[in-house]
């Protein structure tokens, strides 16, 4: 039976009959949409979730291959024999590798996310460079403590990342730096037999004088002419002699023997003008000092030894009527002492031989000031090194480790 027939059985009118006709009808029809929208938002349901089951997908694909490149990364960090530890743009450490690990002295799950600046030595210096607020991005040598108290020469370099953070490499030389000693040592042994020839040369000049004179004062006292002018003029040049032998071995022994450094704290400007005073000359001397302190930790009394060679060189070079530049600043964190001269400058033939002993151009040198200054500079830690000069001559700079480097 039909909804019509239903409602005609139980007597109702036409037009009530047909609004519920109608209205079962919109029903129906309301009732067959809903299905369709509901069908076509399980298909789209059904759609979204394999697209998110495949984006979910795509993700783990991309978290795996980023842990095995972490991994890779991370391996060949821990393989190299470089010490590796890079900071965050607020100077948190956040990786430190195995090599690290073992200069530092400590495992870097204690060193991973630890303030940078708060890393020091057993002295209370900063263990890394990376704590300065603006390290230079040269390469710095130094001597270095770990925080087992384990002591090293190391070189480092500094740099920044593309993320904002740093990243600092360290390399230790203790080995190369025990070598380079011995090196030095076999460098010596090997120069002895080249030096004794121009010990021979240099002490016969003034033995020979010695000897001749001696036998005119002999003469003279048996003469009876013991208080004359002669006999005064030979016994001064005797004494002079024994003066220039007496140099040329203390210069032999200074550059021969082991040095020790007794190091105090100083401004290297101090230094400067106090070598120009010792000098005894001011006139064309012209004196270059920064407004900033250069300050070392050195052996002040063997720096003035190597400015005093140095000065005298860049003086006699010059002549009278020329120009010696000296002054000090600092190239990044290294500070440096520059002498210069406006003399004839070094032929390419002299400056194979420069800092050799005994070897040298000028008429009454014994070749030893620049082998010694060399020596002293090295002591520390430091380079001395022949430049092109502003003013026509030679230009020597005296580079020292960068502060808190000095050896």
């Amino acid at each position: 039976m039909t909804p019509t027939d239903m409602l005609v059985a139980g007597n109702l009118d036409g037009a009530a009959i047909g609004r519920l006709n109608a209205n079962f009808e919109a029903f129906t029809r309301a009732s067959k949409e809903l299905e369709t929208a509901y069908e076509r938002l399980r298909r789209r349901a059904d759609d979204v979730d394999a697209r998110l089951r495949e984006s979910n997908q795509r993700v783990m694909t991309k978290s795996d291959e980023l842990d095995r490149v972490t991994g890779h990364l991370h391996g060949v960090l821990d393989a190299i024999p470089s010490g590796v530890v890079a900071t965050d743009t607020d100077g948190f450490v956040v990786s430190v590798n195995r090599a690290a690990e073992r200069l530092l002295g400590r495992p870097a799950r204690e060193l991973v996310g630890r303030d940078v600046r708060v890393l020091r030595g057993r002295d209370g210096s900063p263990l890394l460079r990376l704590a300065a607020a603006d390290p230079a991005d040269v390469p710095a040598e130094r001597d270095f403590e770990s925080l087992e108290g384990a002591r090293r020469r190391v070189v480092s370099t500094v740099s920044r990342l593309a993320d904002g953070g740093r990243i600092e490499v360290l390399n230790d030389l203790t080995e190369v730096a025990h070598l380079r000693t011995q090196l030095n040592r076999l460098d010596t042994l090997a120069a002895l037999g080249e030096m004794a020839a121009g010990i021979a040369h240099e002490v016969r000049n003034p033995l020979n004088g010695i000897s001749g004179f001696a036998a005119l004062l002999e003469r003279a006292f048996e003469q009876g002419r013991a208080g004359d002018a002669d006999t005064r003029r030979c016994v001064e040049r005797i004494r002079k002699g024994v003066g220039d032998v007496d140099a040329i071995i203390t210069s032999l022994l200074m550059w021969a023997r082991p040095e020790r450094l007794s190091k105090t704290r100083f401004d290297l400007r101090d230094l400067v003008v106090d070598a120009v005073a010792e000098l005894g000359v001011v006139e064309g001397i012209e004196t270059v000092l920064p407004s900033y302190a250069v300050s070392v930790d050195a052996d002040r009394t063997k720096l003035r030894i190597v400015l005093g060679n140095l000065l005298r060189n860049a003086r006699e070079a010059a002549g009278e009527a020329g120009r010696v530049r000296i002054g000090t600043h600092k190239d990044g964190d290294a500070p440096q002492i520059v002498v210069e001269d406006s003399g004839p400058g070094i032929s390419a033939e002299a400056r194979a031989r420069l800092f050799v002993p005994f070897a040298t151009t000028k008429p009454r040198g014994t070749g030893l000031g620049l082998a010694i200054a060399r020596k002293l500079t090295e002591v520390h830690g430091g380079e001395l090194a022949l430049r092109a000069g502003s003013l026509g001559g030679a230009r020597f700079v005296v580079i020292l480790p960068a502060e808190g480097g000095v050896a």
